[in-house]
């Protein structure tokens, strides 16, 4: 929903769908990142930590223990404090949903957190020790003294990557929209999205 609000944002300045997308439609729109990309993703996030705490399996419970140890602890208390925290309560009252450009700036915002969710449960695991260790046996030494510290490297790829992604959805979807009619043309109930109302 995010994507759908900044798209619906652009065309709107570019003098697109002035009158077809009214402040109704943000205040739903919102309504909808509110719900899914907060409140959801919040929802999902804490199943998944409960049934993994509760079950107790190593195999499963390793991956949570080293997310909440090292580097990954300030970067998963950022997720929760900047995913979830912060938009509920930006999110919750209907005037942010009103005002295009909030609610475009919200739809940015959740955009970089969601990346940088989908960041922290990919990124793999790897040891501190690895990134100071100049030899294999200095390796060996700090992992032997140390086997605890995990922790990752953000590398200039990385952002780069999502970028060239983003990159492309933008062109693609900016090559669809000029090959058709953001209007539907003949829709029966038309008349009636657009006069729609919230209560």
């Amino acid at each position: 929903f995010s994507m759908l609000i900044i798209i619906v944002y652009f065309l709107q300045r570019s003098g697109r769908v002035e009158n077809e997308i009214t402040l109704e439609h943000y205040q739903d729109m919102g309504k909808f990142l509110f719900g899914l990309g907060v409140v959801f993703w919040a929802y999902i996030g804490f199943s998944q930590f409960m049934l993994i705490w509760y079950a107790n399996i190593p195999e499963e419970t390793t991956w949570w223990i080293a997310r909440t140890q090292g580097p990954w602890r300030t970067f998963t208390w950022l997720l929760f404090i900047g995913h979830f925290c912060i938009p509920f309560v930006v999110l919750i009252t209907k005037h942010t949903k009103r005002h295009r450009i909030v609610i475009a700036g919200i739809a940015v915002y959740m955009l970089v957190m969601h990346a940088l969710d989908m960041y922290w449960l990919v990124m793999p695991l790897i040891p501190d020790a690895l990134h100071h260790a100049t030899s294999l046996q200095a390796l060996g030494n700090e992992i032997e003294s140390d086997p605890a510290m995990v922790g990752f490297t953000p590398h200039l790829m990385d952002v780069t990557c999502l970028l060239g992604l983003l990159g492309l959805l933008v062109a693609g979807t900016a090559y669809q929209l000029r090959r058709c009619s953001l209007i539907p043309v003949r829709d029966p109930r038309l008349s009636e999205s657009l006069a729609f109302e919230n209560m």
